[in-house]
């Protein structure tokens, strides 16, 4: 499937290669899986299960709006990480933003952290995912 942005989302893409305009969304969870591998590979399953969550930004010409284009969702967009703790966990998203997404290759990435300690509000070892 093939479908044109909208004049927004158009406009948001252009901009982002001057002004960068990532979003960053974390989530915190009490409790950690027993094997987070495991954990990666069935939130990338029911992933691959979402054609939505595939679809990659074409902009190969100067003559019409950049276009939403099927992809796989690949191995490439899930990346695991241990922290450790909290404080640790906060410096390694806040380094997120250094790097940005080549929306021709994919337009999000989910980073999980298990084992994170020290969690305001949360007792025990829990899980972030970003």
């Amino acid at each position: 499937m093939t479908q044109r942005l909208s004049a927004v989302d158009a406009q948001l893409l252009w901009l982002s290669r001057v002004v960068p305009n990532d979003q960053f969304l974390l989530y915190a969870f009490s409790g950690s899986p027993e094997s987070p591998d495991d954990a990666v590979a069935q939130l990338r399953r029911r992933a691959q299960s979402t054609p939505e969550l595939g679809r990659v930004v074409v902009d190969d010409s100067r003559w019409r709006y950049p276009r939403w284009v099927d992809a796989e969702v690949t191995d490439e967009q899930f990346r695991l990480d241990r922290p450790g703790d909290w404080q640790a966990c906060l410096d390694a998203v806040a380094r997120l933003g250094s790097g940005r997404l080549r929306t021709d290759r994919m337009t999000w990435r989910a980073h999980v952290f298990p084992d994170v300690n020290g969690i305001p509000g949360l007792a025990g070892v829990c899980s972030v995912v970003v």
